[in-house]
């Protein structure tokens, strides 16, 4: 099966390491995982303007929380184990292009072989290509991101979706148990049942 995977807290526990760094810059505002009620971090991490906020992500980009990232658990098995298991990989990150160096060189030593392409969507540029339109232009047959827009978008395009259970979509809802369905770990990727 063709499968796309998202980075950042899908395989990386991308929002940890950027609370880590919030955190030590702000400590008046201080902010735990369970208070990323929404995907709309601008809102919750209290910046009044977007600017400010993309100002913040770009610091953030070029930290070393970012540059030492870690794993989210059971990630690094889970997709040398669908690898394994004869499954294609495509990687389709909204991470910065800034960053494909980076991810690439982490992809090569953690996951040698594993990744047929990477995508980098262009978040917030104007040449921003939507996962949902790479997985039909790919052909992938099934998406598995944290963003529970980008799983309602590939169910609208006939492809499924594995939304991976992070604080800031706890309520997400299954508009297709054939379409899209939650999952709580690697392993429950791994041992889904539409990747027999």
């Amino acid at each position: 099966m063709r499968i796309g995977l998202d980075y950042d807290d899908l395989i990386v526990d991308y929002a940890r390491a950027l609370l880590k760094y919030y955190n030590d810059r702000y400590p008046k505002r201080r902010k735990q995982l369970k208070h990323l009620e929404a995907y709309n971090l601008q809102t919750i991490l209290d910046f009044s303007t977007r600017e400010q906020y993309l100002s913040f992500l770009s610091d953030f980009e070029r930290s070393r929380e970012r540059k030492k990232i870690k794993a989210i658990k059971g990630a690094n098995q889970g997709v040398l184990d669908l690898h394994s298991k004869s499954h294609e990989l495509f990687l389709i990150t909204d991470s910065g292009i800034e960053l494909y160096d980076r991810i690439n060189e982490r992809l090569r030593l953690r996951f040698p072989n594993c990744f047929s392409k990477i995508f980098f969507t262009r978040l917030y540029l104007e040449s921003y290509t939507p996962k949902d339109e790479i997985c039909e232009r790919e052909n992938i047959e099934l998406m598995c991101d944290d963003n529970p827009e980008v799983i309602y978008k590939c169910a609208a395009r006939n492809i499924k979706g594995l939304i991976f259970s992070r604080p800031w979509n706890i309520n997400f809802d299954p508009i297709s148990q054939d379409l899209t369905q939650r999952v709580d770990s690697w392993e429950e990727i791994v041992n889904h049942s539409w990747l027999s």
